[in-house]
């Protein structure tokens, strides 16, 4: 049998049609990747034919308003939040467009001229929308890449759950990768690298990207802290993740810990964080002199015990002395009623001490900017910008910490309105005398710092805040805090309470971080012990002028000074006790003879208020007897 001979150029034909096939796909790909942005003009009209075919259907079944009202919201809702999950600006003008559009379509029907006015409608509306598309630029060619990122064949596997579950799942982790992945007890820390420019760590600091990396983990988000990179790249983050809440669990006493305030930085330790490094609290700093301080927490949360703990550090520390003053009439700290340098109970005696502060603590600055002395170089200077605990310049003078229980009762109460003024006062220029104001609130609203802004930054500002689970979420932004605390669980997952779990900002810089504050076991036994500072001679006298004006019904603030400010602390403490032995030579003097006789000695400037502490500190050596009002010299034996 003789096979037909092919005809010339039957091959090249046959041969041709794959290749025309090939163009003609080629071509469709080239069509589809070029215009694929243009696909997405596409989507108001799309949109648009949804909206109205719902409706249509809606209205068909008869379906009753409050469920299409229902739809409608709950619709509205959950386009919102997947775009907040992706980390996507929120499309509040199309969302708020197509509940309009839905609701008018519920209410007059979708037919006829009211269908075709709200297609006109939604047409105008899209204008905008389409006028960015065809702005857009096309997108470059796609790379020839396989679907995942290759990695190497031996990784760590927190880096390889990292490429697994964690970058494909949050916008601001595409172009990430995770290295430097070092061990935490229970847990594990890496460094976040992301490209330059897309890559922002607001995005993966935002509480969305946290919660992605907990889901991915498996664990609570307050198991997972974003922190800055330690050469601040804001392209790169450090990423720490524990596994369990163990590390938190086990309660670590004050009294175990050796906890004490550093003499020297003014730092003590106040508890831990999540992967077991030390947490502290600065009480002053060498550059800055007194902090100021907020302790917010929920009932419950363990708020009292960290401010008992607070109050223990500062006991013990032989350069402070405290005040306590409790609106509440002494149920918020009972362990520590009266046994504080300065103790107020109740509004009356809360706005009684704020008032003799604010008078002593002027004195005390006042003193301070004119107190004469040597620097490093032999020349002699007068004053300083502000009081640092054990200078030895200052005349023994300790830091103040006044710690004012549950401040938003007492702003509410008699003497909140004139209480605030001096408050406000105090945060501003306490500082520079020496004195630290800590403040206990429920949460960090502003209505707990009588609706002040100012008030509550300047408590903040180069303060710390301790922050333990609130029940409001809406003002940790507002204060320096990127981690929620109101999203803070109650108990862990053995059941037991989470007293002291929270958030804190100051001298660690980890407001990221989750912390547990050391409890006190027996805040009694500490507060029976005698306190290692004292208030001091100085601030006694202040202390006593202040009374002696209120006894007589002046007021302390508008007594004139003994003397110009140019001429004030030339005589030393040690001039005016040398002064006072030799007046009392003479024989058995009341103070103001004293004080005649000082002033006579060393001139008309020398401050009066010398003479009381000078007889004190001889009496209190055995050198001066005291009998009644009468002081009297002791003859040497």
């Amino acid at each position: 049998m003789t096979v037909p001979a092919a005809a010339p150029g039957a091959n090249a034909t046959a041969d041709a049609q794959p290749n025309r096939a090939d163009v003609v796909l080629r071509a469709a790909r080239r069509v589809a990747h070029h215009e694929r942005g243009n696909l997405a003009l596409l989507q108001p009209v799309a949109w648009l034919a949804t909206l109205h075919t719902t409706a249509w259907a809606a209205d068909a079944l008869e379906v009753h308003p409050l469920i299409r009202a229902g739809v409608i919201a709950a619709t509205a809702v959950t386009v919102l939040g997947h775009a907040e999950r992706r980390g996507q600006d929120l499309p509040i003008v199309p969302i708020g467009a197509g509940v309009l559009w839905a609701a008018a379509a519920s209410v007059f029907g979708p037919y006829g001229w009211v269908a075709i006015l709200l297609w006109i409608a939604g047409v105008i509306l899209a204008v905008p929308y389409w006028v960015t598309v065809l702005r857009r630029p096309r997108p470059k060619p796609a790379r020839k890449e396989q679907p995942g990122r290759t990695l190497p064949a031996a990784v760590p596997p927190e880096v390889a759950l990292w490429e697994k579950r964690v970058v494909p799942n949050h916008q601001a982790f595409k172009l990430t990768r995770l290295e430097q992945v070092e061990p935490v007890p229970d847990g594990y820390t890496g460094i976040v690298v992301g490209e330059r420019g897309p890559t922002r760590f607001s995005q993966m600091s935002h509480s969305a990207a946290i919660e992605t990396i907990a889901s991915a983990n498996g664990v609570h988000i307050s198991q997972v802290a974003m922190e800055e990179s330690d050469d601040r790249d804001t392209s790169r983050a450090r990423v720490t993740v524990i596994r369990s809440d163990m590390n938190l669990q086990k309660t670590v006493w004050l009294e175990d810990s050796g906890a004490a305030i550093d003499p020297e930085t003014g730092i003590a330790q106040v508890g831990r964080y999540f992967d077991m490094a030390p947490a502290h609290r600065q009480f002053w700093t060498k550059s800055g002199g007194a902090q100021m301080c907020v302790i917010a927490g929920d009932t419950g949360s363990g708020k009292s015990n960290h401010v008992a703990a607070t109050l223990s550090l500062a006991h013990r520390s032989h350069l402070i002395a405290t005040a306590l003053l409790d609106p509440q009439s002494g149920s918020s700290q009972p362990d520590w009623s009266g046994k504080t340098h300065l103790y107020g109970e109740g509004h009356e005696e809360t706005f009684e001490h704020l008032q003799m502060l604010d008078f002593v603590m002027t004195k005390r600055a006042d003193f301070v900017a004119h107190r004469p002395w040597e620097d490093e170089l032999g020349r002699e200077r007068r004053g300083k910008p502000f009081l640092l605990p054990g200078d030895p310049d200052m005349d023994g003078m300790t830091m103040l910490l006044v710690c004012v229980e549950e401040l938003k009762l007492f702003l509410d109460g008699p003497y909140g309105k004139l209480g605030f003024e001096l408050l406000g006062t105090g945060v501003r220029t306490w500082r520079k005398a020496g004195g630290g104001l800590l403040v206990v609130n429920q949460n960090l609203g502003l209505d707990n710092f009588g609706n002040s802004q100012s008030f509550r930054s300047n408590l903040l500002s180069g303060g710390s805040l301790t922050a333990l689970r609130t029940g409001s979420s809406a003002d940790h932004n507002m204060v320096g805090l990127p981690a929620d605390p109101s999203k803070l669980p109650e108990r862990f997952r053995n059941k037991d309470k989470t007293h002291g779990l929270g958030y804190l900002t100051g001298v660690d810089c980890r407001p990221a971080a989750t912390a547990r504050m050391m409890p006190v076991r027996d805040a009694f036994g500490i507060a029976s012990e005698p306190a290692a500072g004292e208030l001091g001679e100085r601030t006694l006298v202040w202390m006593e002028e202040y009374h002696h004006h209120r006894s007589r019904g002046r007021d302390p603030r508008e007594m004139p000074s003994s003397q110009p400010k140019s001429q004030r602390s030339r005589s030393t403490s040690g001039d005016v006790q040398a002064a006072v032995e030799e007046a009392l030579l003479a024989g058995p003097m009341e103070v103001g003879a004293v004080c005649v006789a000082v002033r006579r000695r060393l001139g008309e400037n020398t401050p009066l208020s010398e003479v009381p502490a000078a007889l004190r500190r001889l009496v209190s050596e055995g050198t001066v007897q005291q009998q009644g009002d009468m002081y009297r010299l002791i003859p040497d034996t």
